[in-house]
């Protein structure tokens, strides 16, 4: 068992769990648009953080809420410009594809790993 598990995570294709996975035009296009300033904000107050955990190196995470407070008139350029490119629309909805086949492939993999680490600790 232990060693089809790790031949199993060993083996396993982790492109589909990779950045590239969800470096969608969409997030690119976005990214073009918004402010660098706001982006620099947003990446500050509510970009990832590492967290480490018991057994673990880290996992890289969003935090569950982002605080940041755009002011209005900000916001409502911002929002203006956005909505100034129609493309967006079915943009986002690749992207959301994207992310919803990325966390797919990724509980896949954490499946892999979880029953590695079962079968590690059963052999110590």
């Amino acid at each position: 068992m232990l060693r089809r598990n790790l031949t199993t995570v060993l083996t396993a294709d982790y492109e589909p769990v990779g950045f590239n996975a969800v470096a969608t035009p969409y997030r690119e296009h976005v990214r073009q648009l918004i402010p660098d300033a706001v982006q620099d904000r947003i990446r500050k107050v509510c970009g990832d953080r590492n967290v480490t955990r018991p057994g673990s190196q880290y996992l890289v995470v969003l935090p569950p809420t982002c605080p940041l407070k755009l002011d209005p008139a900000e916001a409502a350029k911002i929002a203006t410009v956005l909505r100034a490119h129609p493309e967006l629309v079915p943009e986002l909805n690749w992207h959301l594809a994207a992310v919803a086949n990325y966390l797919t492939n990724l509980d896949g993999l954490e499946a892999a790993f979880r029953a590695l680490d079962q079968s590690i600790r059963k052999q110590s």
